[in-house]
């Protein structure tokens, strides 16, 4: 029997403007580290409109990160669906956001735009914990 190899995946929910090019950029070499595959969320099946290309997305997801500066309505959606789910979440933020009451109860890692290189830690252990690696802090 030929062996089947699985490569686990993430979904990125980030406004899709140059000022986040950063996290985007953080994030698909965090996860390439790792092996973990970033699912694009315009890519796939898309029965009546362009929220069917990131639901299906997210249902292939292993894990997401929301990026939810800016409050922006499709990454909020995106959260929802990832939450609703019940995807591994990580929620990260530019500081100085507030943010609505039934997010600011949950773990937001927040981040000045200048430091986004400091997020770099937080993703990494995120990711080998939501892969189920063991988790070591030095």
């Amino acid at each position: 029997m030929p062996a089947i190899y699985y490569t686990p995946s993430c979904f990125l929910a980030a406004p899709h403007t140059a000022q986040f090019d950063g996290i985007r950029r953080l994030t698909r070499d965090v996860l390439d580290s790792y092996g973990v595959e970033l699912v694009p969320p315009d890519e796939g099946y898309a029965p009546d409109n362009g929220s069917g290309y990131a639901i299906d997305g997210l249902k292939r997801a292993d894990m997401v990160i929301a990026d939810v500066t800016g409050l922006n309505p499709n990454v909020l959606f995106e959260l929802g669906i990832g939450f609703g789910l019940r995807k591994p979440l990580l929620i990260v933020s530019r500081s100085g956001q507030d943010l609505p009451s039934d997010i600011s109860v949950l773990t937001v890692v927040f981040y000045k735009p200048e430091d986004t290189e400091k997020l770099e830690p937080f993703i990494r252990y995120w990711v080998k914990e939501s892969m189920g690696q063991p988790v070591t802090t030095s």
